[in-house]
C-alpha cells in the first residue's frame, strides 16, 4: 500500500451516518416512552425559568425566591426567564 492511499478504517465506515441515525431513532424512542417530558435535566432547568418568569411577571416575591434559592446552577434560571420573556414577547 503506497502512502498516499488511505486504510479503510473500522471507527468511520459508510456505515456511520445509518448507525449514527438509528441509534438516535431507539434512543428517542426509548425516552419517549418513559414520559417524554423532562427527560434531559435541562428541560428541568427551562422549567424553572418558566416559573421565575411568570413569579417576577405576577410581582410574586415568595415564587421568585422559592426559583432562585435553589443552588444548581444559579444563573440558568435567570437566563431561562429572559428566553421565556422573548417567546411571550414574539407570542
Amino acid at each position: 500500500m503506497l502512502l498516499t492511499e488511505r486504510a479503510p478504517s473500522r471507527l468511520f465506515s459508510r456505515w456511520l451516518p445509518l448507525e449514527v441515525v438509528g441509534f438516535s431513532l431507539v434512543l428517542r424512542v426509548v425516552l419517549s416512552l418513559q414520559g417524554g417530558q423532562f427527560y434531559f435535566i435541562d428541560e428541568e432547568r427551562y422549567n424553572r425559568g418558566v416559573r421565575l418568569y411568570l413569579a417576577l411577571r405576577a410581582f410574586d416575591i415568595a415564587g421568585v425566591r422559592e426559583v432562585a434559592v435553589m443552588p444548581d446552577h444559579a444563573l440558568f434560571p435567570w437566563i431561562g426567564a429572559a428566553a421565556v420573556a422573548g417567546q411571550h414577547g414574539l407570542a
